[in-house]
């Protein structure tokens, strides 16, 4: 009996700490989120009025993330499509395929409308949402006010030695993480498809869940051809022993505008 509550206390909590992790970046990191056109709907659903999702920004959400130095600097968002496969402990993984438009003439470099499909087992979508994506690191949907992955330092483009800091924060739980720019490798490395190349960032910090304290290190790859960022591997150390999560890039194809 204390071995079964054991069990259910261990996957009530990687959820909930995972799910800070997800960024989606990075995913995010992973993992791992910035407003945009219609919330998410299924694919049977009926189609809604074209809406310019970046123009639908919240200009106090703009100013915040140029302060951060996510957008207005370096290269623009290119167009491409990718399918990734994001590992959580204890669970199933999640399968998303995501269709990035690149930055639009006169955006700030760094935006991009993007389309995210959840996906099945099969490959069949079980849902869409579109939004706005920061580098692959923020992503929010439709009346998002705030945002709940924050950078701070970041200088675009990356330069090896530089730090910057990144702070996850979802009311349950907060996370915070201080980066370190490191070298440049070949981008095929996270798959064999990506032109250009990586770099590779190193991230490590502490968190807290429900007063749960926890320390945390993630590893980040900035693709510089398609101009985003990716959580690869993410480990977390709690109470219950060390958590792992990552994103792995199972398909992917630059696209024209």
């Amino acid at each position: 009996m204390i071995e079964r509550r054991l069990r259910r206390a261990a996957l009530a909590f990687a959820s909930a700490l995972t799910a800070l992790l997800a960024v989606p970046a990075a995913h995010a990191p992973a993992a791992a989120a910035v407003a945009a056109s219609p919330a998410a709907t299924s694919p049977a659903a009926a189609p809604v009025a074209a809406v310019d999702p970046i123009a639908s920004l919240a200009p106090s959400l703009l100013g915040e993330l140029r302060a951060s130095g996510l957008i207005g600097t370096a290269q623009a968002v290119r167009p491409f499509r990718w399918t990734i496969v994001m590992t959580r402990p204890l669970r199933s993984p999640r399968r998303h395929r995501e269709t990035y438009a690149g930055t639009p003439p006169g955006a700030p470099a760094g935006l991009s409308p993007m389309v995210r499909e959840e996906l099945d087992e099969a490959g069949s979508t079980k849902r869409t949402v579109r939004g706005v994506s920061v580098r692959g690191l923020v992503f929010l949907k439709a009346g998002d006010t705030r945002l709940d992955v924050r950078v701070s330092g970041l200088h675009m483009p990356l330069a090896r030695g530089e730090q910057f800091r990144i702070e996850y924060d979802d009311g349950d739980g907060a996370l915070v993480e201080n980066c370190v720019v490191g070298g440049d490798v070949a981008a095929a490395t996270v798959h064999r498809s990506i032109p250009g190349a990586a770099t590779r960032i190193e991230c490590a910090g502490t968190g807290r869940y429900k007063r749960i304290g926890v320390k945390v290190s993630a590893v980040v790859m900035y693709l510089h051809e398609p101009g985003v960022f990716v959580g690869v591997e993410q480990a977390l150390d709690s109470p219950l022993g060390r958590l792992r999560s990552g994103v792995r890039v199972v398909s992917f194809e630059m696209q024209g505008r």
